[in-house]
């Protein structure tokens, strides 16, 4: 069968465990995480002992403000790929027309993983990702729900992302960052990116529920909770990253 593809644009055209779930349908598409069971092929295969870590959470979560405490407190013993989305040369266009350039922007954040590569074994003990590669399927569905990617395109970059995660050491635990609605908006409109200025409660709600079910495919003994709402220790985490 030919599947004929259109992608617009383009030339021609508190701290808590977490329950485990299998990966549930939604509108057709299914989240699922590959790492349940397994630990990273590349510390399997190297026998090496440096722990990959992902921050993960919706936009303005905390995550970047997380990993920086996280470095400061681990020093020598820790190392990060920190998310940086000025690198992404479509995200001011993704923002002003989303139908548009979505699909450009989903491929290039996914590209920007490729400019991070994982330290020489031995060199630390704790990787971490500031959004883990993954992760990024869930902005996608995000834009997928909302009109600005075609199923067709929604397809390709989860074909993409999971052809680049087969490639990749899987992640050995996860600090997932929840907060409230009211909460991601304050933080949207305060953390001076001009381009999220029109962030609103609707976008902060539709994405929470997205990286909720995201978060019941994790395996829940490698996934800490931490509740921005409710505040944290920043002991209790490192904890949860130092235990075996």
């Amino acid at each position: 069968m030919t599947l004929n593809v259109v992608i617009r644009g383009l030339p021609q055209h508190c701290i808590m465990p977490v329950t485990s779930l299998q990966g549930r349908s939604m509108g057709g598409h299914r989240f699922s995480s590959r790492s349940a069971g397994r630990r990273s092929r590349t510390c399997t295969a190297r026998r090496c002992i440096m722990q990959i870590i992902s921050i993960s959470g919706a936009v303005a979560a905390g995550k970047t403000t997380l990993l920086d405490r996280l470095l400061r407190a681990l020093g020598p013993r820790a190392q990060a790929h920190e998310e940086r989305p000025q690198d992404n040369p479509f995200i001011r266009k993704y923002y002003e027309d989303p139908v548009r350039w979505s699909f450009h922007s989903q491929i290039a954040f996914l590209a920007l993983y490729f400019d991070a590569p994982l330290p020489p074994d031995g060199t630390c003990d704790f990787y971490f990702y500031d959004r883990c590669l993954i992760e990024n399927l869930v902005l996608a569905r995000y834009r997928l729900e909302q009109g600005d990617l075609t199923p067709e395109e929604y397809a390709i970059i989860e074909k993409v992302a999971r052809g680049m995660e087969g490639l990749m050491p899987s992640v050995d635990k996860t600090v997932f960052l929840r907060c409230s609605v009211p909460l991601l908006v304050e933080r949207l409109r305060t953390r001076g990116r001009d381009y999220e200025g029109h962030l609103g409660v609707e976008y902060a709600r539709k994405l929470s529920a997205l990286y909720e079910e995201w978060l019941q495919t994790l395996p829940k003994d490698r996934v800490l909770v931490v509740d921005q709402d409710a505040g944290f220790a920043l002991e209790d985490v490192i904890a949860f990253i130092e235990r075996g």
